[in-house]
């Protein structure tokens, strides 16, 4: 598993987070989603806008 810390500019609000989920099904096949999420700073807590997986 990977670690990502983000550092954010104060004057930013708005962020772009993409990336990948590695995941079992129930026959035991792997699968892999790609995903994307808009992110958007309200002070000290985060909105999620638009959220897509593949």
């Amino acid at each position: 598993m990977h670690e990502y810390v983000i550092k954010s500019n104060p004057e930013r609000t708005k962020y772009f987070v993409q990336g990948f989920v590695d995941a079992e099904n129930s026959f035991g096949a792997k699968l892999r989603n790609k995903f994307g999420v808009i992110l958007t700073r309200n002070g000290e807590s985060w909105t999620a806008d638009k959220v897509a997986i593949e």
